[in-house]
Protein backbone atom coordinates (compact mmCIF):
# COMPACT_ATOMS: atom_id res chain seq x y z
CA UNK A 1 0.00 0.00 0.00
CA UNK A 2 1.54 3.18 -0.77
CA UNK A 3 0.56 6.57 0.52
CA UNK A 4 -1.47 7.95 -2.06
CA UNK A 5 -3.90 5.13 -1.68
CA UNK A 6 -5.80 6.59 0.99
CA UNK A 7 -4.96 10.54 0.50
CA UNK A 8 -6.68 12.73 -1.94
CA UNK A 9 -5.16 15.52 -4.16
CA UNK A 10 -7.93 17.82 -2.59
CA UNK A 11 -6.46 20.06 0.16
CA UNK A 12 -9.05 21.55 2.46
CA UNK A 13 -6.94 24.07 4.93
CA UNK A 14 -8.29 27.22 6.67
CA UNK A 15 -7.04 30.57 8.29
CA UNK A 16 -5.88 31.12 12.23
CA UNK A 17 -8.33 33.26 12.37
CA UNK A 18 -11.33 30.96 11.19
CA UNK A 19 -13.37 30.46 13.55
CA UNK A 20 -13.85 26.83 16.07
CA UNK A 21 -17.17 26.39 14.58
CA UNK A 22 -16.36 26.60 10.88
CA UNK A 23 -13.25 24.57 11.22
CA UNK A 24 -15.26 22.16 13.16
CA UNK A 25 -17.83 22.36 10.19
CA UNK A 26 -15.26 21.87 7.19
CA UNK A 27 -13.87 18.89 9.29
CA UNK A 28 -17.62 17.29 9.25
CA UNK A 29 -18.11 18.45 5.56
CA UNK A 30 -15.05 16.61 4.18
CA UNK A 31 -15.32 13.87 6.29
CA UNK A 32 -11.74 14.25 7.41
CA UNK A 33 -9.94 14.52 10.93
CA UNK A 34 -7.51 17.49 10.83
CA UNK A 35 -6.09 19.87 7.98
CA UNK A 36 -3.13 22.33 7.23
CA UNK A 37 -3.79 25.97 9.30
CA UNK A 38 -1.98 28.58 6.89
CA UNK A 39 -0.39 31.52 7.82
CA UNK A 40 0.62 34.00 4.84
CA UNK A 41 2.82 37.06 6.17
CA UNK A 42 1.87 40.04 4.11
Amino acid sequence: MQASDIMTTEVISTRPDTSVFEAATLLAEHHISGYPVIFAQM
